[in-house]
């Protein structure tokens, strides 16, 4: 039976974590395979909380990394190559603190896992939370980290762009896919539905 593994990189947004914490524990298909829920927080302070949930259908990892983010530093791609090596199953699924996803969205994802060995949704839609207003993204040839997923055969890939660098990871990573996979990029770009990026919540700042 194929599990799911779900990472997220976090540190210093409290409430950004709970509200992913939510959205995680309402994920259609949970108790129906195993899903692993990696978490990688670099926060001076711990700000990680128990998954909201029924803990019997999520096996859910703390990861503490031996870096710690400080101000202007970027450290996703650190974080990152943490958490894959503890990868346990067969789908990844990136999920970030900060967005606010459909119920609907891991059952999507790995329904397309099965036909492709990456899937993200396109275009990029973000919120602002204070101002009130949104963005639609022009369409692109990459899904952001936080509307992709893949095979675990991908993982050397990923691993090999976050080793290249801490910037445009989802940039690089879609563009090694797809000259390897040699296939139309209308086959892996799915219309966006599920995922809104949230900005200018509390703690640390993101984009």
């Amino acid at each position: 039976m194929n599990g799911v593994t779900l990472i997220t990189c976090t540190g210093m947004r409290a409430e950004s974590i709970r509200r992913c914490s939510k959205y995680v524990h309402r994920f259609k298909g949970l108790g129906s395979q195993p899903v692993q829920w990696i978490v990688v927080d670099d926060g001076e302070v711990q700000t990680h909380v128990p998954y909201m949930g029924d803990n019997a259908v999520v096996e859910e990892k703390l990861i503490r990394p031996p870096h710690r983010w400080t101000p202007g530093r970027n450290t996703l791609a650190l974080n990152l190559l943490a958490a894959i090596p503890h990868v346990k199953w067969d789908y990844v699924i990136l999920i970030e603190d900060d967005d606010a996803y459909q119920p609907g969205y891991m059952e999507a994802q790995l329904g397309r896992l099965k036909v492709v060995d990456i899937a993200g949704e396109s275009p990029s839609r973000y919120y602002h939370v204070p101002s009130r207003q949104y963005r639609i993204m022009p369409a692109t040839h990459h899904a952001s980290l936080c509307q992709t997923a893949m095979r675990t055969s991908m993982l050397p890939v990923f691993a090999e762009v976050c080793c290249a660098s801490s910037e445009f990871i989802d940039v690089r990573l879609w563009a090694i896919a797809l000259q390897h996979l040699h296939t139309d990029t209308s086959y892996h770009f799915y219309p966006s539905s599920n995922v809104v990026g949230m900005k200018g919540l509390p703690g640390r700042g993101g984009i």
